[in-house]
């Protein structure tokens, strides 16, 4: 049960207080997780690319063995000012989950900044017969079958939530 992620986003700066999105986390398993095909850099306003200044791997939770494979990157941009944009498009490929024939992905919409579009797709062999389950989505995805595979696919548009906190929690049961 290998899979591959791959990971694209674009970041316009646009007011001089956004300068700390010039830290670009990247989160990954060590056990499980390679991080492949990198390429991560500022564009500034006069077209000009710059890499990473300063990479960096660290433990994400440090002093807890049951957590110590999560792991991650964080990548320094330079010349995060306003009208740059970060670009970034990285793949991680992954050997398995911590549970036998298991996938699963929980993504939070929640960024605290303005996104103009978001894609998010899902392509599987159609034979593994993989049971898709979702939680508190309102957003369905578009579902196609083709040569053998199945795709998921979800993109919104124009998304916007400035609340902080408690991102991971689904919202209170009405009863």
């Amino acid at each position: 049960w290998s899979f591959t992620r791959r990971v694209q986003r674009k970041v316009l700066v646009q007011k001089e207080d956004a300068s700390d999105m010039g830290e670009v986390p990247i989160y990954y398993d060590r056990d499980f997780d390679r991080i492949i095909d990198q390429e991560v850099f500022t564009v500034t306003p006069d077209g000009k690319k710059h890499p990473p200044i300063k990479v960096q791997d660290m433990s994400v939770y440090e002093g807890e063995p049951m957590y110590s494979n999560a792991m991650l990157r964080v990548l320094s941009m330079p010349a995060v000012g306003v009208g740059a944009v970060i670009d970034v498009d990285y793949t991680i490929s992954s050997k398995g989950m911590s549970m036998k024939n298991a996938f699963w992905d929980v993504k939070s919409l929640r960024q605290g900044v303005p996104v103009k579009e978001y894609r998010y797709t899902i392509t599987f062999p159609k034979k593994l017969g993989i049971s898709y389950r979702e939680f508190g989505l309102t957003q369905k995805p578009e579902i196609t079958e083709k040569g053998g595979m199945v795709t998921y696919r979800w993109e919104l548009k124009d998304l916007y939530d400035d609340r902080q906190g408690e991102q991971y929690l689904p919202p209170p049961s009405p009863d």
